[in-house]
Parts: C-alpha cells; sequence; structure tokens
C-alpha cells in the first residue's frame, strides 16, 4: 500500500490500502484501519478512477463498519453526506444496505433520530427490493434500534423482527451482526 501510494498506480494504491485496512480490521486495530481507510478515501477523491463505483461501494461499506464500531460517528456522517450519491447511482446492492445500517447507526449515537429513522426507512426499501437475506437481517436490526430511541413498534413487531433476524443468523456467520443483535435485543 505504501510503495503504491508513491506512484503514479492510483488504481493498486487504492487496492491495497483498503486491503490494508481491512486486514487491520480484522485484527482488531481499528485506529490502524481507519488511519488506511482515510488514506483511501483521499486516494479515490484525488483520482475517482482509482475504484469502480461498485468497489468503492464495496470499500465504503466495510470503512463504514470500522467508524461504527469505533466510534467515529461524526466521521461517518459527514462521509454519507459526501458520497451517498455515489451509492444511489449505483441503486440496491447489498454494500449500500449495509452502509446505510452503519449511517442508521451512527445517527442515533449522534442523537438525530428523526434523520436515523428517515435513513432506516430508505435502508429497509433497498433491502425489500434486494431480498437478500443479508440486507434483510441489517434492515430488520436497524429497524428494531432505532425503535428503541424513537419511532416505537409494537412488541409483537419487535418480536416478529427479533425472530426473522435469529433465523437469519442461523444462516450465515456475521459477528458483527450476531453481537449488535445481542447488544441491542439481549
Amino acid at each position: 500500500a505504501y510503495h503504491y501510494g508513491l506512484t503514479d498506480q492510483n488504481d493498486l494504491a487504492f487496492k491495497y490500502t483498503a486491503l490494508a485496512g481491512n486486514k487491520s480490521m480484522g485484527i482488531f486495530a481499528l485506529d490502524e484501519a481507519n488511519q488506511y481507510f482515510e488514506k483511501a478515501v483521499a486516494i479515490y477523491e484525488r483520482d475517482p478512477t482509482a475504484a469502480t463505483k461498485e468497489a468503492f461501494a464495496a470499500f465504503m461499506a466495510d470503512y463504514a463498519l470500522c467508524l461504527n464500531i469505533s466510534l467515529h460517528v461524526t466521521t461517518l456522517i459527514d462521509l454519507a453526506d459526501k458520497f451517498r450519491p455515489t451509492f444511489n447511482e449505483l441503486g440496491d446492492t447489498r454494500h449500500h444496505a449495509l452502509f446505510l445500517h452503519h449511517y442508521t447507526q451512527c445517527l442515533l449515537w449522534n442523537g438525530r433520530y428523526s434523520d436515523a429513522h428517515a435513513v432506516r426507512k430508505e435502508l429497509t426499501d433497498v433491502a425489500g427490493r434486494l431480498g437478500d437475506p443479508l440486507s434483510l437481517a441489517y434492515a430488520r436490526l436497524s429497524e428494531i434500534s432505532v425503535s428503541n430511541f424513537y419511532a416505537a413498534i409494537s412488541s409483537d413487531a419487535y418480536g416478529a423482527l427479533s425472530q426473522k433476524i435469529e433465523a437469519a443468523l442461523e444462516t450465515f456467520d456475521d459477528p458483527y451482526l450476531r453481537n449488535f443483535f445481542l447488544a441491542t435485543v439481549g
């Protein structure tokens, strides 16, 4: 990552800097991961051809996860304001859904409950159109999470969503989703 950053090969600099961020996040070195991710964003801003929109969206979903779990709330909110048009151009993708989940949570942590509710609705729409079990699980958990602070849902709806998430968690391994579900629902 470092060496490609010294060249004019921005595509490789972006790719390997993003990979270094993911590797750091994988060992829970979140400060280091965030530093790599910040560098990758700077590369992309300097040269938007350094990554396809699809690759950039996948990267942003990973970066959003890192920012959320490291509680760099305002950084994610600022990035969302800047890069949501890129996601909107791509349309409905799993990476878009994951990004919206983390954005929703950061809005909640920042006390922006009505904004979190609006983004959560967008996430639910995206996940519904995708029909992808992982995106749906993230959307359902965001609905529960937001309802704990704003726009409460009925106990029956809460229980039904919880059951759907639990069933989904049996079909894939997503440690963040499992832990966040346990922290949110118990």
